[in-house]
C-alpha cells in the first residue's frame, strides 16, 4: 500500500532509454545516519559534484526551536508547557486540523546536510538558525551556485508565508537569513510544493495547485526576468500534467530531461518516478512520460527523485522499507569524473565513531591563502567548515594544525609565515566555530619537511599547505542530533 508525505508550504536491472549503457544497477539506501528507522527522511538535493546532500528529517525530536514572534524567540521567553503549545496551536493552523504533538508532527521539518569525506556522505550537519527554525523547513532545489532555495518565506521579526526563498553563505561561511524569491502572482492552493530550477538558472519548473490545475498538483513552468524575480507560472500542459498529482519535478543538467514524481498509476494511495524529453526548444514539447520499472518504483511511495550528472546516480525517497528514507541508484555513466580520494576512515557512518589512532591525519582538500600572507582566502571556509563538524560531533579529539611552505626565501621568514598560518586555521576554528582553543595544537615547520623536492613550480605547489594530525586516539561516539 502506497502512503504520502508532503513538504509543507505556508543489483537489479531495470529499463529507462535506449541511450543507456549497460550496467549493473544497484540500488543502495544511504547510511544510516540519513536514512534512520525512527524518522521520515524525504526531499534530497545534491551539490554539482556530487559531494554534499540536502534533505528533510521530519518529526526529529532534537529539531530547531526557534520561533520567532513580533521580534522575540518564543523559545527563550516561555516555557516548555507554553512553547510547545503554541507551537501546537501553529502546527494546527497550517494543516487545518487540531494538532496534539508538534513534536511528532508532519509539520516538524529541518534541513539536514551531509558533506562527503570518503566517497559517502559520511559527515552528518543539522543546521542551526537562520536555515532552519520551528516552522516547515526544507530544501528544494539548488541554485547554478549551489545555493539552496528553501521552501517558504520568513520574515525576521517572524513570520511565514507561502512562497519560496533563497540562502547564501557569509564570507565567512554562515548561513544568511533566507531573502525572499519573486514570482509574479504567486499562489498555491494546494498543501504541498516544490521546484527545480535549470542549470543556467533562467528556468523554474514548479508543483502546485491553482485555478487552471488539471489535477490535485500540476506542473508549472516560470523563465527569470532581467531583475532576477520570475514570471506568471504557465501551466506545461497536458502532455506533461494528467488528472491526478504531478510533483516534484527535477531538470537534468543538461535541461533536456523532466524527472517527477505523479500517482496517476495508484490515484489517492502515493506516488511512482516518471520521465520525459524535451523534444524541441519549445518548453511545451515533451515526449510522452515513461514510468520507471523496479527497483526505482516499488510497492512503495517513490518520489522526489534528483539526478546527479557528475556521478550519474538518481537519488529519490522511498517509504518501502517503512519509513521514508533516501535511496539512489546509478543510471548513467558518470560525467565528470572527480579525482578519488584517499581513502582514510575518518567516519564510520553506520557506527557513528572516529577510530583515528595518534598521529594521523585528517584529509580534506586544499586551504587557501593570500600570497605570502597568513590570510585565509574565502574558498577555503567550507573545508574548514568541515573540519569544524568533525571536532564539534567528537568533543574529545584534539588536533595539530601544521603549516608548512616551500623552500623559496628566506628561512626564518618561511617558518614564521607557516606558523602564522597555522595559527589563523585555529583563530578561525575558535572564534568563527566556537571551538575550545585547548583543544587545537598548531606548529609551524617551513619547508623543513617538503613532500617532494622543490624542483619545479607544480612541486613547490604541493609543499605550500596545511596539515592536521590528530593528538588524541580514542573512539569517539558522535551524536546525530549534535549541530
Amino acid at each position: 500500500m502506497k502512503a504520502w508525505k508532503y513538504i509543507f508550504c505556508g543489483g537489479v536491472m531495470i529499463f529507462l532509454t535506449t541511450i543507456v549503457q549497460a550496467q549493473n544497477y544497484t540500488l543502495q539506501r544511504l547510511n544510516a545516519t540519513i536514512s534512520s528507522d525512527q524518522y521520515h527522511e524525504i526531499a534530497p538535493c545534491i551539490s554539482k559534484d556530487g559531494k554534499t546532500l540536502y534533505f528533510t528529517r521530519l518529526a526529529y525530536p532534537k529539531f530547531e526551536r526557534t520561533l520567532i514572534e513580533s521580534d522575540v524567540n518564543l523559545n527563550e521567553t516561555l516555557g516548555p508547557e507554553a512553547y510547545f503549545s503554541r507551537l501546537a496551536s501553529i502546527y494546527t493552523v497550517l494543516g487545518g486540523k487540531y494538532v496534539f504533538d508538534p513534536i511528532n508532527s508532519e509539520f516538524n521539518q529541518d534541513i539536514w546536510i551531509a558533506h562527503t569525506i570518503n566517497n559517502e556522505f559520511d559527515l552528518l550537519e543539522h543546521p542551526t538558525y537562520p536555515l532552519n527554525n520551528a516552522l516547515p523547513n526544507s530544501v528544494c532545489a539548488l541554485t547554478p551556485d549551489d545555493e539552496p532555495i528553501v521552501l517558504n518565506q520568513f520574515a525576521p521579526g517572524g513570520g511565514m508565508q507561502k512562497g519560496f526563498s533563497k540562502v547564501s553563505k557569509s564570507d565567512e561561511g554562515e548561513w544568511q537569513f533566507p531573502s525572499p524569491v519573486g514570482v509574479d502572482r504567486y499562489h498555491n492552493s494546494g498543501s504541498d510544493v516544490n521546484l527545480t530550477i535549470s542549470s543556467d538558472g533562467k528556468v523554474m519548473i514548479m508543483s502546485m495547485e491553482r485555478e487552471d490545475t488539471y489535477g490535485k498538483a500540476d506542473l508549472y513552468i516560470s523563465f527569470q526576468r532581467s531583475d532576477e524575480t520570475w514570471t506568471h507560472p504557465e501551466n506545461l500542459g497536458r502532455g506533461v500534467n494528467s488528472p491526478f498529482r504531478e510533483s516534484a519535478p527535477h531538470l537534468s543538467e543538461d535541461m533536456k530531461t523532466l524527472y517527477f514524481s505523479s500517482d496517476r498509476s495508484y490515484p489517492g494511495r502515493g506516488c511512482d518516478i516518471f520521465m520525459q524529453e524535451k523534444t524541441g526548444d519549445s518548453w511545451k514539447g515533451w515526449t510522452s512520460p515513461r514510468k520507471f520499472r523496479s527497483p526505482i518504483n516499488s510497492e512503495g511511495d517513490d518520489s522526489h527523485p534528483f539526478f546527479n550528472e557528475a556521478t550519474g546516480f538518481l537519488y529519490f525517497t522511498s517509504d518501502r522499507q517503512g519509513t521514508f528514507d533516501i535511496f539512489r541508484i546509478q543510471i548513467k555513466e558518470p560525467v565528470r569524473l572527480t579525482e578519488p580520494e584517499k581513502e582514510q576512515q575518518l567516519l564510520a557512518s553506520n557506527e557513528n565513531i572516529i577510530p583515528l589512532t595518534i598521529g594521523s591525519k585528517i584529509e580534506f582538500s586544499k586551504i587557501f591563502f593570500t600570497q605570502s600572507k597568513a590570510e585565509i582566502l574565502q574558498k577555503s571556509f567550507p573545508e574548514l567548515h568541515k573540519l569544524s563538524l568533525i571536532l564539534k560531533n567528537n568533543p574529545r579529539l584534539m588536533i595539530r594544525v601544521e603549516g608548512h611552505t616551500d623552500n623559496t626565501g628566506d628561512k626564518d621568514l618561511l617558518m614564521q609565515l607557516s606558523k602564522e598560518r597555522a595559527e589563523a586555521i585555529k583563530n578561525y576554528l575558535v572564534h568563527k566555530k566556537n571551538i575550545d582553543p585547548t583543544r587545537i595544537e598548531t606548529k609551524g615547520y617551513g619547508g623543513s619537511k617538503p613532500l617532494n623536492n622543490n624542483s619545479s613550480e607544480k612541486l613547490r605547489k604541493q609543499n605550500r599547505r596545511v596539515e592536521i594530525e590528530v593528538l588524541s586516539s580514542k573512539f569517539v561516539a558522535t551524536d546525530l542530533g549534535t549541530k
